[in-house]
């Protein structure tokens, strides 16, 4: 499973984070512009990747998530399901 992470760039403290469930690798390689995610791992993002990812593959509303996006740092995880 692949999670959209948010910490802050000031310590270490996770301020969100957003399970991307049922969302196929492939779909976040094309929406990032990448041939191909290493699994498992971490992936840094800009607020613009995840602007794209939470408009493309959810339905939350980024602008509540990216609302201090200079305050933060942003990664795609992917985590074992179970």
């Amino acid at each position: 499973m692949w999670t959209i992470e948010a910490f802050r760039v000031d310590g270490d403290d996770l301020v969100w984070d957003v399970d991307l469930t049922g969302v196929e690798q492939s779909t976040l390689e094309r929406h990032l512009g990448l041939d191909t995610l290493d699994t498992p791992g971490v992936v840094p993002l800009t607020a613009e990747q995840v602007r794209a990812l939470l408009t493309e593959t959810t339905h939350l509303d980024p602008i509540d998530y990216l609302a201090q996006a200079e305050r933060l740092e942003f990664f795609l995880a992917e985590y074992e399901e179970g």
